[in-house]
């Protein structure tokens, strides 16, 4: 995930995750919701900071810090999960 709202890794506000304590930090979605956010590049599988060249609109490209969803990689991401509402039939 890249987001032009995430400026250099070092200028974020890192927060350690409460049950694996790795660092992290926020992002707010477009529902209001905060989403916790690990440096790198889930996709190609690199730790840490990533810089990617991405495409914003054809022919125009830049240079984003990578992130990732912290829930990718956090062991215990089942604990932070709210429960999903079920129907009365008992099906989600």
């Amino acid at each position: 995930m890249t987001d032009p709202r995430l400026g250099h890794p070092s200028d974020q506000k890192l927060t350690p995750c409460s049950s694996c304590g790795a660092a992290m930090t926020f992002i707010t979605t477009a529902a209001g919701a905060k989403m916790p956010l690990s440096m790198g590049s889930a996709v190609v599988g690199i730790p840490g900071p990533v810089l990617l060249w991405v495409e914003l609109e054809p022919g125009v490209w830049a240079q984003r810090w990578a992130y990732h969803s912290h829930f990718v990689h956090c062991p215990n991401a089942d604990e932070h999960r709210k429960p999903r509402p079920t129907s009365l039939d008992g099906r989600r």
